[in-house]
């Protein structure tokens, strides 16, 4: 049987590099010579800057016309969810998607050559480069409805209304440059899209509530997916928020997941499109991953069309990484076709992450226990268990 594969969310420590080469060197040499699903290069921070930059968008085409897009209500600097900064769109102003444009197209482009080289070094010519895509609707609520804003009920709810009036301008921000990279590079690319708002929103309301709430997610995403191209290879990304390796929700089991993610199959089925490859967070922040039977029983009603990468690989425990992996195959009822840690690994310190990808080096092949477990690097000095 062949081996999992081995997937990288996206970020790494800050310590490993200052330059995309140096970030995607670590990667491959962290993987040694196991498959990769595709090879990301995220800065830790990479969205936070961006968030920052909207108080400096205008909009006018002469200096005399020219006015802020966006006004800060609740300014911060995200780097926990406590001081996400929150915005409003300024009176007067027609919000258009280059108020809100990522520059991943230009971001792309730089590092390519880069990325083209070192596959080559590393004898990989099918390698793909993964490009980290936010949903727009959480790149909707992370500007204009900040999580955790120090605000009252009635400016929250308008700041969630504001930012759902507007979320057709940020998908079509976010689809515009994913089409044009994929026009651009091709099967070179994998497009990661990254929808913490589907967890965190399904854990946030009562369990009754939730199957209508899934579908109503699973037609926002289901609503990006079908206008990506069709031969653009994609992984859904789910989340349950980690900034500052802080969850913003603490999930009991996988139920919340599989019901949207049955929700978002059926209608991708309707539309006669594939159902993309789900990273599956088991483990969530600062948290392991479960090693409890009926967290994973919901995956034995997940639909079977979907490639799973399981995110269940921690740091602090060998063994409780493989008992995950043991739990959520023996619920899917197959193989996954990769593993992973549950989020990036950019929040971690470099000798944790580093721990976390050689957790993720064991869990691609032998499920016995303590196969690997003498090759795993030490926690240099470090007391975390």
């Amino acid at each position: 049987m062949p081996n999992r594969a081995l997937h990288f969310v996206g970020s790494v420590p800050a310590e490993v590099s200052a330059e995309p080469e140096g970030v995607m060197r670590w990667l491959l040499d962290g993987a040694g010579s196991h498959e990769i699903t595709a090879l990301p290069c995220e800065n830790p921070r990479w969205i936070a800057p961006w968030l920052l930059d909207r108080r400096n968008v205008v909009d006018g085409d002469s200096a005399q016309e020219k006015r802020a897009v966006f006004e800060v209500v609740v300014d911060g600097v995200a780097t926990m969810y406590d001081n996400v900064p929150l915005h409003r769109m300024a009176r007067g102003v027609a919000l258009r998607p280059e108020h809100v444009a990522l520059g991943r197209v230009q971001q792309v482009a730089e590092l390519m050559p880069g990325f083209r080289m070192l596959r080559a070094e590393h004898g990989q010519p099918r390698l793909r480069h993964q490009v980290s895509v936010p949903s727009p609707l959480d790149l909707a609520l992370f500007t204009l409805a900040s999580p955790k804003a120090a605000v009252g009920p009635v400016t929250k709810a308008r700041a969630v209304a504001a930012a759902l009036r507007h979320y057709g301008v940020f998908r079509d921000a976010v689809v515009g440059e994913v089409v044009e990279l994929h026009d651009r590079f091709g099967d070179e690319l994998v497009f990661q899209v990254e929808a913490p708002s589907v967890l965190v929103g399904l854990w946030s309301v009562p369990a009754p509530v939730r199957p209508l709430l899934a579908r109503v997610l699973a037609r926002q995403v289901a609503d990006v997916l079908t206008r990506l191209p069709a031969d653009a290879s994609v992984v859904l990304h789910l989340c349950y928020g980690d900034l500052d390796h802080t969850s913003l929700v603490r999930p009991t089991s996988l139920k919340p997941a599989v019901l949207f993610l049955n929700a978002l199959a059926n209608l991708l089925r309707h539309r006669e499109r594939e159902r993309p490859a789900v990273h599956l967070p088991a483990a969530f922040g600062d948290q392991p991953p479960p090693v409890d039977t009926e967290y994973y029983q919901p995956l034995t009603r997940l639909d079977a069309g979907y490639p799973l990468y399981a995110g269940v690989a921690d740091h602090r425990d060998p063994d409780v990484s493989r008992a995950a992996l043991e739990l959520f195959e023996a619920a899917a009822g197959r193989r996954t076709e990769a593993v992973s840690t549950a989020c990036g690994l950019g929040r971690e310190p470099l000798a944790l992450a580093t721990r976390a990808v050689a957790v993720c080096r064991t869990l691609t092949h032998a499920r016995r226990p303590h196969a690997e477990d003498a090759a795993l690097p030490p926690l240099l000095g470090t007391t975390e268990v």
